[in-house]
């Protein structure tokens, strides 16, 4: 398994973070409790649970308060899998190269049947070229709102980091 795929990971408590062009606001926004995130991603209580009485979750369930960022991306993942139909083997197969815990971001991750392995989906590689062409479309289309927002947000990020303003 390449290394590349534990970009995708959301950080548990202490870990670092690293900056990404993909918002976590999903992970980072208000705790949600365990039954809380099964109902939105359609996860039979059960099965959560047996997703942890089989070694595959990190954290009890039923015992779990609200959870934090990591746990809920681990819960999202694994329950993915077991709503697309997986049995308990079938996920521990798919995840046995992963590192546990399962906190991986769906967003960020895609299986590759070919090669029987999880793989980072839009890696670091060619963001800026591909950041570029998106301005250049936006130019090119006349996009004046956008490029204007964009704008904005670039300029907050530069103050933020003590750059001058190109004003």
């Amino acid at each position: 398994m390449s290394g590349d795929i534990e970009q995708a990971r959301v950080p548990g408590h202490g870990e670092l973070r690293h900056p990404t062009l993909f918002p976590m606001a999903e992970f980072a926004g208000p705790a949600d409790d365990p039954r809380t995130v099964c109902l939105r991603i359609g996860l039979n209580w059960l099965s959560a649970l047996a997703l942890w009485e089989a070694g595959l979750l990190s954290f009890d369930p039923a015992a779990a308060g609200l959870l934090s960022g990591s746990q809920k991306a681990e819960l999202v993942f694994l329950g993915a899998l077991a709503v697309a139909g997986c049995d308990i083997g079938a996920i521990g197969h798919l995840v046995s190269d992963l590192n546990k815990p399962y906190a991986y971001r769906l967003d960020r991750v895609y299986y590759d049947w070919s090669q029987r392995r999880w793989c980072l989906l839009g890696g670091a590689e060619g963001l800026e070229e591909g950041f570029e062409a998106w301005v250049q479309e936006l130019v090119d289309w006349g996009d004046h709102e956008m490029l204007a927002r964009l704008a904005d947000i670039l300029e907050t990020a530069r103050r933020f980091l003590g750059a001058p303003s190109r004003g």
